[in-house]
């Protein structure tokens, strides 16, 4: 029998959630790769970009130990490019932490937006274990459900912001791009974004404009979009 690959993707830093979940996998069914390396290079990249797309499960564990938010947005996309085969675990706690007040409303939007597009979400490393042990992939395929809008989806996002704008935003650049404006201020009243979510903003930036979002850093600019497309008779929201 063909073992099911899986891309062992979410929460990196210190997290020993990997081993904990290789303990409760059956090795004759399940061939995980994990993505963590001692020493990190370009082709490691270039491998981890492999198998996050090729694999037949590509799973976000997401635990209080992370440093940033990309992880919840590469989840909410997968989940809506492919959701018969994107996985989502949230640990509220691992080894001694937990999520603070400040990021309810982050896990609550991604976890309810990755249900809503048809993929698979767990709460716990034994019920992931079970679906994984217990996946069969002639049985999981799922039709997605086209969704329309009809009303401009805007977002101007700074550093006072709740993650769950960015999240938000790319939900709505896989569902109806060319009608997502988001306008994202790097500085914004005496606040910035900076170290490791400075990167992680920029690499959700570019993944917005790659889904085809109309995306700026200057707000100026996104009331000139706006205008342009007003013309077309595009109601904003």
């Amino acid at each position: 029998m063909e073992k099911v690959k899986v891309f062992l993707g979410g929460t990196c830093a210190s997290s020993t959630w990997r081993g904990e979940l290789g303990e409760k996998l059956d090795n004759k069914k399940i061939d995980a790769f994990n993505p963590v390396v001692p020493n990190w290079t370009p082709e490691c990249q270039k491998v981890e970009d492999y198998h996050r797309d090729t694999d037949d499960i590509c799973l976000y564990t997401i635990t209080p130990e992370g440093q940033g938010f990309y992880s919840f947005v590469e989840v909410v996309d997968d989940s809506n490019k492919r959701p018969d085969s994107t996985v989502l675990c949230v640990l509220l706690s691992a080894n001694g932490k937990r999520f603070g007040h400040d990021m309810s409303k982050t896990l609550a939007t991604t976890m309810e937006l990755v249900k809503r597009n048809g993929a698979t979400v767990t709460e716990d490393l034994d019920s992931l274990a079970a679906y994984l042990n217990g996946y069969k992939k002639a049985e999981t395929k799922k039709d997605k459900k086209e969704q329309s809008y009809t009303i401009t989806k805007m977002f101007v996002i700074t550093p006072e912001s709740d993650f769950s704008e960015f999240i938000l935003a790319i939900d709505a650049s896989n569902k109806d791009p060319k009608n997502t404006y988001v306008c994202i201020l790097m500085e914004y009243n005496g606040k910035k974004f900076e170290g490791h979510i400075k990167k992680c903003v920029e690499k959700t930036a570019k993944l917005l404009q790659k889904n085809g979002a109309y995306i700026t850093f200057d707000l100026n600019e996104l009331n000139k979009m706006v205008e342009v497309d007003k013309t077309n008779g595009i109601k904003k929201q």
